[in-house]
């Protein structure tokens, strides 16, 4: 299992506190806790993802993070570009 953190600045003057760690479901099933630490990084809202995902619309994201439909596209391009799962990276690393 593995987790991350980072900073994301998609170029519009924001910048998103992501964290998110892979986790393994009571079905077996694995997949991903993504956290948006919008608070300062002290405090969020997160949402889970089957692992590999699919692509993820971004009022999927609005709904299940309780934000508006801008940060919830950007959170769907930085999810969507491959950032979250491994296997969508040439040579599995995150």
């Amino acid at each position: 299992m593995s987790s991350f953190e980072t900073f994301f600045e998609p170029g519009n003057g924001t910048r998103y506190h992501i964290m998110a760690a892979q986790v393994e479901h009571e079905d077996g099933k694995v997949g991903w806790l993504i956290a948006w630490m919008r608070n300062s990084g002290s405090g969020g809202t997160c949402m889970w993802l089957a692992n590999g995902g699919g692509h993820v619309h971004p009022t999927y994201i609005a709904e299940k993070m309780n934000c508006g439909a801008e940060d919830a596209r950007v959170l769907a391009d930085y999810i969507n570009d491959g950032n979250c799962f491994p296997e969508r990276q040439e040579g599995g690393g995150l």
